[in-house]
């Protein structure tokens, strides 16, 4: 969808922990790290967005508490709840997601 970025959207229960990096999304941002142990119910994200916009990040498959790196955007979300997230042109920003039981 426009305007989303979906965070592990085909996770299988078998990669319980696992990172990937430099995934190009359609929203003109790039997902420069995204890493998950879901032993330990942790997920981190970094995004780096090319142009200023507003941008919906989610998380199909869990509700979480995420906050950002510098402590400063905190949000809980249910299942598949999108969290709406504002980039200046050429902003990184990174969040961690501690998934809910």
């Amino acid at each position: 969808r426009p305007g989303y970025v979906e965070i592990l959207p085909a996770w299988d229960e078998q990669m319980p922990n696992g990172k990937i990096a430099n995934i190009q999304c359609r929203t003109r941002a790039e997902v420069t790290e995204l890493t998950w142990d879901l032993e330990q119910r942790v997920i981190k994200v970094t995004i780096h967005s090319r142009i200023k916009q507003n941008m919906q990040l989610m998380l199909r498959h869990y509700g979480a508490s995420w906050k950002d790196q510098e402590g400063l955007e905190n949000f809980s979300t249910e299942k598949g709840e999108p969290v709406n997230i504002s980039f200046e042109e050429g902003e990184t920003k990174t969040f961690e997601m501690k998934l809910n039981n």
